[in-house]
């Protein structure tokens, strides 16, 4: 056999991520794209099921059927029960159409990507190396007219914060002023900065 084509299903949610694989059918192999992969780290394997669709006996058939089935699926349980950005096909050549741009802006938006991206993020720090590097790579860069135009479009169409977020605000403002007022009287000579720096880098965070 060439290769097949291939569905695996989220048990606890019913998403599911269409794929194509070379050689016989493996039923541990869940997938390779961005967000079934993501949803495999937050489920774990043992959340999922895969089940065998078409056989195909060269490159272009397992092409044209994953993108049928891509295709059938979105149509049958709606976009968002899967976890495919692209439209099918082996892998992605030449400029990106308005359409693949288009499902990769929606799927950075899905809500279950940004929240199993926090939960990754949640809690991880940086060593003072990592912090440095992240520093310097940051310096020289410039953000270009457009971006800075979209910037501005972006704080312009901001919605005012609600009394609640004006109060989060304020009292973490206040710890933070506490904190350091508690700081300076154990280190006269320590600024802001320094103060800000050593938070930064894994101390806890008033």
């Amino acid at each position: 056999m060439y290769g097949y084509i291939y569905r695996t299903t989220n048990k606890i949610n019913g998403k599911i991520y269409i794929g194509q694989c070379h050689g016989d059918f493996d039923p541990k192999y869940l997938g390779s794209g961005n967000l079934i992969q993501l949803a495999i780290r937050k489920y774990g394997k043992d959340s999922f099921s895969v089940d065998l669709l078409f056989e195909a006996t060269d490159q272009d058939s397992m092409d044209s059927k994953e993108i049928e089935t891509i295709k059938n699926h979105r149509e049958c349980h709606g976009r968002d029960m899967l976890y495919n950005i692209a439209n099918g096909g082996l892998g992605h050549s030449g400029p990106f159409t308005e359409e693949h741009l288009k499902n990769i802006g929606i799927a950075n938006r899905n809500p279950e990507k940004l929240a199993i991206m926090s939960s990754i993020l949640k809690g991880r720090t940086y060593s003072p190396e990592t912090i440095k590097r992240m520093s310097l790579a940051k310096k020289g860069k410039k953000a270009t007219e457009e971006t800075k135009a979209k910037m501005r479009e972006a704080l312009a169409n901001r919605p005012p914060p609600s009394e609640e977020t004006k109060r989060k605000l304020a009292d973490t403002w206040r710890k933070r002023k506490q904190a350091f007022e508690l700081a300076k009287k154990d280190n006269p000579s320590i600024t802001i900065h320094e103060f800000r720096t050593t938070n930064r880098r894994g101390e806890k965070n008033i």
